[in-house]
């Protein structure tokens, strides 16, 4: 297909992320008939109303939205997406397993942006999951979507160095920006992508090998010092902004307190040479065991510990230790457990 043909492309997605991806097509010569996503939300103490990144988008230019109460597998919904006229349908964290009957109808079927190494990282969070593994390497990958989730034949993929000390928003954004001129690229040649298109599994990965991600939960980001220091770290930089890194509130039955800012340490040697310190000489696992003017040093597995150095109390701004301890000194003293 040369440059000149234009798409007529429906797109779903939902995510922020999505958004990325809905706006080069936006600005392309290709035309978007119609966006679906999921409701809108009410958030925040107003109870405001908030539409997704994606509707924003499209109401902007006066594109038609699609939103749907229930699932779109259900024929009522889907069935009323097969009366427009599209080419192709482009998903991007959707948020729901779209039916058959839809994936395969326009001309050129379905195609799925899924920001993962497939087979593995599989499912609703890609990205959260590679930070929070630990892991070196991710991939951009545009797959040809068939029935079952994540599973389809590969139209291109890149893999993609992650960082150190990568979040999730930063690889988010690093993921958006080489992938939109990528998305146009193969929108641009959609058929000689999918006479090209690859199996995911050329080696024949064992399903147990394969991962699948799930999707992430408020109870994701509970404080475990019974895991080790660099894990809580990865938790950390994983679900921020949401749900974060937190620990129950030690005299507020039922609310946490958010770790905003903290680092595995695996020698106290170091902070100790360069910092007044008080220290706890023999401290469970769970326990705020060392602590310095600017951070508090809790024991996690294995001797390692988690230096936090800036949190947020329940209905409060962020705020740095050693604010906290002027405002709260007993708060999160030596020797209180945190879990």
């Amino acid at each position: 297909m040369s440059n000149s043909n234009s798409l007529k492309v429906l797109f779903a997605g939902t995510a922020d992320f999505s958004a990325s991806f809905l706006e080069p097509i936006l600005n392309s010569h290709h035309q978007v008939i119609g966006v679906v996503t999921q409701p809108d939300k009410v958030s925040g103490r107003g109870k405001k109303v908030q539409m997704t990144k994606v509707k924003e988008l499209a109401v902007a230019r006066d594109i038609p939205v699609y939103q749907f109460t229930s699932s779109l597998r259900h024929p009522e919904n889907y069935q009323e997406l097969l009366k427009l006229d599209f080419d192709i349908m482009v998903v991007v964290a959707f948020g729901d397993i779209l039916p058959i009957e839809l994936i395969d109808f326009p001309r050129y079927k379905s195609i799925n942006v899924h920001p993962s190494l497939l087979p593995f990282g599989r499912g609703a969070s890609p990205v959260q999951n590679t930070i929070a593994n630990g892991d070196t390497s991710t991939a951009f990958c545009i797959i040809k979507m068939d029935a079952t989730l994540d599973t389809g034949d590969i139209l291109y993929r890149e893999e993609v160095a992650v960082d150190a000390k990568e979040t999730s928003e930063t690889l988010f954004a690093k993921l958006s920006q080489m992938g939109g001129p990528i998305l146009i690229k193969v929108l641009d040649n959609i058929q000689h992508y999918l006479d090209n298109a690859k199996p995911q599994d050329p080696l024949n990965v064992p399903e147990p090998k394969k991962t699948y991600t799930r999707k992430i939960k408020k109870e994701s980001g509970r404080f475990d010092p019974n895991q080790e220091a660099i894990t809580q770290e990865r938790k950390l930089r994983a679900y921020t902004p949401w749900p974060g890194l937190f620990f129950a509130h030690p005299e507020q039955e039922n609310q946490d307190i958010k770790i905003v800012q903290a680092q595995a340490v695996t020698n106290l040697d170091e902070v100790k040479a360069n910092s007044k310190y008080e220290e706890l000489a023999s401290a469970q696992v769970g326990t705020i065991s060392l602590q310095t003017d600017k951070a508090i040093y809790v024991r996690c597995a294995n001797d390692s510990y988690l230096e936090i150095t800036q949190v947020q109390l329940p209905g409060k701004k962020p705020t740095d230790i050693k604010s906290l301890r002027n405002g709260y000194p007993n708060l999160l003293a030596l020797g209180k457990q945190i879990n």
